[in-house]
């Protein structure tokens, strides 16, 4: 059985169809999207050769494969879209809005269903041939855990000592950022003004608290708001571990200097994308929150908590950055020489002989 179509009513009770987008803004984000995966299989082809066997590698290898392959997916998903509504009449601060206008784009999956509900939408898959609709919006559904193995393996590597990622060229730095720029835009494109830049992070921050969390729970902020504070917190700590380390304490596994650099580099764009989430999505309200203490209430705790984690990180992301590190894995001393005493004979350690 194929997932429902969409056919909820609005807040308004009107069930409009939103108009497609022009043929000049559908063939831009066709070749935005058609480039984007020319460029990702660019960067994919340079991180394959240069993969290494850790799970730390291969876990992180994966998030990124995942990410294009889901961007990829949606966007086609979108360029051959015939019967676009708009049910779901969110504001530009709802964090699950690129999901929900995924869903109205297609046309197959109410809105109330996209609650993360992944597993769900797999056996759905299984048990029957799905129309490819049915599969952009699994494949959207995919951003959550994959945001979770991100956070997981970038964490994992700074404490181990495990680059995920040797330090690129400039020119696979550059596929690299182009693949992302260009995925994004041929969205925004696509999507006819349903979805602007910075809606998928926000989407996949948040759905990684879903994934995690669960439920909402009474008295508790939202599972959405929980899961990409946390991973903030996580983040941070595990950079002024490393950080501290490499510079002072060195209680973790040694790192190299560029390993360290590029493991930094990325925790601190996620780190960047939580916040930017936190930032940009409607603070939850809760409810009987003025009944609480002012030093127990949730946004207090929450801020001091945040506040904390990102003081601590920035100490440790200098610590780790900064020149003049002593990095016991950088370290290669020379051999010392082995001086051999003289003999009985009295021979020099050349084997030369001398007078007394």
């Amino acid at each position: 059985m194929a997932l429902p179509e969409t056919g909820e009513f609005d807040e308004d009770g009107v069930n409009s169809v939103e108009a497609r987008p022009t043929a000049a803004r559908r063939s831009a984000g066709a070749s935005a999207l058609a480039a984007s995966g020319l460029v990702s299989a660019v960067w994919l082809t340079w991180r394959i050769q240069h993969l290494g066997a850790h799970p730390v590698e291969i876990a992180l290898f994966a998030a990124e494969f995942v990410s294009i392959s889901v961007g990829l997916i949606v966007g086609v998903g979108m360029a051959l879209a015939s019967r676009p509504r708009s049910v779901f009449e969110g504001d530009q601060r709802q964090a699950f809005r690129f999901v929900f206008a995924v869903a109205d784009i297609v046309g197959r999956t109410r809105t109330r269903d996209l609650r993360v509900d992944l597993a769900g939408s797999y056996r759905t898959l299984f048990r029957s041939r799905p129309a490819f609709p049915d599969v952009v919006i699994a494949a959207a559904l995919l951003d959550g855990p994959r945001r979770l193995v991100l956070v997981v393996s970038l964490a994992a590597g700074l404490l181990l000592g495990i680059a995920p990622m040797p330090l690129p060229p400039l020119w696979a730095i550059i596929a690299g950022v182009g693949a992302l720029s260009l995925m994004s835009l041929s969205h925004v494109l696509l999507a006819a003004g349903r979805i602007n830049f910075g809606d998928r992070v926000r989407w996949s921050s948040s759905a990684l608290g879903e994934i995690c969390v669960g439920a909402d729970r009474d008295g508790v902020a939202p599972s959405r708001w929980v899961g990409t504070m946390a991973a903030v917190v996580v983040l941070n700590l595990a950079v002024a571990l490393r950080g501290m380390s490499d510079r002072w304490t060195h209680g973790l596994p040694p790192m190299t200097t560029d390993g360290r650099h590029v493991t930094m580099l990325l925790a601190v764009t996620v780190v960047v994308g939580g916040l930017f989430t936190l930032r940009t999505t409607a603070v939850p309200n809760l409810a009987n929150s003025h009944l609480v203490p002012r030093r127990a209430e949730e946004r207090t705790a929450r801020q001091s908590a945040l506040g904390g984690a990102i003081a601590i990180g920035m100490i440790g992301l200098m610590a780790g950055i900064l020149p003049g590190n002593v990095d016991a894995a950088d370290d290669d001393p020379a051999p010392i020489e082995q001086i051999s005493e003289p003999d009985v004979a009295g021979t020099e350690p050349g084997g030369q002989a001398f007078d007394g």
